[in-house]
């Protein structure tokens, strides 16, 4: 299982998901900006291009709106 959660503001104003999970390796507790799941999702989208992958949702530049924020990491958990 994989969980998006804990998302928090850097001092350069951008806002960092904390993505927790475990896989055969372990636990594993990262941090990624939302361009990282833009990446992964342009990756496995041209990897497995006949599948329906789930969208992610649009880049809002700068907004520290807390309701934008918590939906945004709602659908990254979705998404993954």
């Amino acid at each position: 299982m994989v969980e998006v959660l804990e998302p928090h503001w850097t001092g350069g104003g951008y806002t960092v998901y904390k993505v927790k999970g475990k896989d055969e390796k372990g636990d594993f507790d990262v941090e990624w900006w939302f361009k990282e799941f833009e990446t992964f999702w342009e990756c496995i989208s041209k990897r497995f291009p006949s599948f329906f992958i789930a969208p992610i949702p649009n880049k809002v530049v700068k907004n520290k709106d807390k309701e934008v924020v918590e939906e945004r990491c709602y659908i990254l958990n979705r998404f993954l």
